[in-house]
């Protein structure tokens, strides 16, 4: 039986990446409430990731950027829990597992409360679906499935599991002004490397080997290369181009935003990435993704999406799904050379 709400509120993961997989969640929520107010409860730096999309009706953002609420002073915690009350939210879908999202819903008198008994926060939910466990230990699930799990639950089905961002006209300008101060042409074919991930650097494939890439994308496919990166990565960003023996453009001065990260993915030829967060927007849109995997393990980010190829060796201590490689080797990066990776680029475009 469907669920009734005209108020929901809809609590989104935190992580660049986890938030572009839930897309298709969210769009089953707004075809299965299409007459309810839908209000995303998101990080503030999510902001432009969100523009442009059409599935929600307001934002409201958790105080004290990357802080945790209840890590500030106590006023800040007590005038956002009010804000919540002061919405009277019928339902809440906490799309997240974190104990502190439950817990806010629930001060917030939210009067249904539908998520994952985890993380101890089950007595804070009115409806709790539990994950699948063996032997005690959580079975990877694809994340796409893992939230369309919680619409199913809801009364709104869906087997559709497109990732979907939206681009704006502000942010396409922005790319293309980005273009003329490079020496670009507008309108040309390029291609996008990311060689950080901000999980951790366990998560990064050496810099040479990107640079070797980056090389043959410029002198085999006649495609410039931009390298983008957050603004905690533009160290690597920069050494990727300074590695190379071809011109590369590392979008450093200033690191491009997401609603312009958006727009330049968006209109790629290819990306070559580690699994981070751009690896999710260039699925969500539509071009040809090549992701570099090392210590996590691919399938709690399975998409089905065919015009993705991901390269990973196996190794006996993987994966580890560590920040930082245990071991001190980094075997399951240092291993994989670039060869591997552009035999998967020449498949893709000459595909």
């Amino acid at each position: 039986m469907k669920i009734t709400a005209n108020k929901i509120l809809v609590v989104i993961p935190n992580w660049i990446g986890d938030a572009v997989l839930a897309t298709p969640a969210m769009r089953a929520i707004r075809k299965g409430f299409p007459d309810s107010k839908i209000t995303y409860l998101i990080k503030p730096y999510l902001s432009e990731l969100f523009g442009g999309c059409p599935w929600y009706d307001d934002l409201i953002y958790w105080p004290g950027g990357h802080k945790k609420i209840f890590q500030k002073k106590q006023q800040t915690a007590i005038k956002f829990i009010k804000q919540i009350r002061d919405e009277k939210f019928d339902l809440a879908i906490l799309l997240v597992n974190s104990f502190r999202s439950a817990l806010t819903c629930s001060l917030g008198k939210v009067r249904r409360r539908v998520g994952f008994d985890r993380d101890g926060r089950g007595m804070m939910l009115t409806d709790k679906l539990l994950p699948d466990r063996y032997n005690g230990r959580y079975l990877p699930i694809s994340a796409v499935k893992y939230y369309l799990s919680i619409t199913d639950y809801l009364g709104c089905p869906s087997d559709d599991y497109h990732l979907e961002i939206f681009t704006e006209p502000e942010y396409d300008e922005e790319a293309k002004s980005l273009f003329i101060r490079h020496g670009l042409k507008e309108n040309s074919d390029y291609a996008i490397i990311c060689p950080g991930a901000s999980f951790g650097a366990a998560k990064c494939w050496p810099a040479e080997y990107f640079a070797k890439v980056g090389d043959y994308l410029t002198e085999k496919k006649n495609l410039p290369v931009l390298v983008v990166c957050g603004e905690r990565e533009t160290g690597i960003a920069r050494s990727v181009v300074d590695k190379m023996s071809q011109r590369g453009i590392a979008l450093t001065d200033p690191v491009s935003g997401l609603g312009t990260l958006k727009s330049l993915i968006r209109h790629a030829k290819i990306l070559v990435t580690n699994d981070t967060g751009p690896r999710h927007i260039g699925i969500a849109s539509s071009i040809p993704v090549v992701t570099v995997f090392g210590s996590t393990d691919p399938r709690w980010t399975e998409t089905l999406y065919v015009k993705e190829h991901a390269v990973r060796i196996p190794v006996d201590c993987g994966p580890c799904m560590k920040r930082t490689c245990p071991e001190k080797h980094h075997k399951c990066m240092v291993d994989l050379k670039p060869e591997r990776v552009i035999t998967q680029i020449d498949e893709l475009l000459e595909g």
